[in-house]
């Protein structure tokens, strides 16, 4: 079995500064410390990450990470950044199939657009929380019962859990 984790960036500050320069908030660090806090419980800790170069992204990965007894090998994606669902399945297909479980951090609409393209089933309710929307620091868990790069074509998945921070414990 494989397992993608899929995170939009958590909330982001709307500054006069270039876009791909814009910091987390406190809020935005404190709901990625409560999702590192859920893949830790949940012993869903990635092997390795491939996070946008935006810096919301690359705060986000940071902060997740101090909640992670061993952090992942990560990769700055550049094409992450204002990515396609095209470009984003491009990037899934070239995971080597022995990592088991990997953490995309990304941006919408195309984050949430993958996460629906691979969820064709799961619990009720989480399906209609990522239909309905994907608000910044939400994870999809999706799992495949091949391994990653194993074929030409996007494997459909299972959603396990989608999370956003307001469903989470207050920390």
């Amino acid at each position: 079995m494989t397992r993608l984790l899929i995170l939009r960036h958590a909330e982001a500050a709307s500054t006069s500064t270039s876009d791909l320069d814009r910091p987390l908030t406190r809020h935005g660090r404190h709901d990625a410390n409560r999702i590192g806090v859920f893949l830790r419980t949940h012993h869903w800790i990635p092997r390795k990450a491939y996070v946008s170069t935006a810096m919301r992204a690359r705060e986000t990965f940071s902060e997740l990470c101090t909640q992670l007894h061993a952090p992942p090998k990560v990769s700055y994606e550049p094409t992450l950044y204002n990515a396609s669902l095209n470009k984003l399945e491009a990037l899934l297909r070239t995971i080597p199939a022995d990592l088991d479980c990997v953490l995309l951090i990304g941006h919408n609409p195309s984050i949430a657009e993958l996460a629906r393209a691979l969820a064709t089933d799961g619990p009720g309710v989480d399906l209609a929380h990522l239909r309905r929307g994907f608000p910044p620091a939400a994870l999809a868990v999706i799992e495949f019962d091949s391994p990653f790069g194993s074929s030409g074509a996007m494997e459909k998945g299972h959603l396990v859990r989608f999370i956003m921070p307001d469903l989470l414990p207050k920390a």
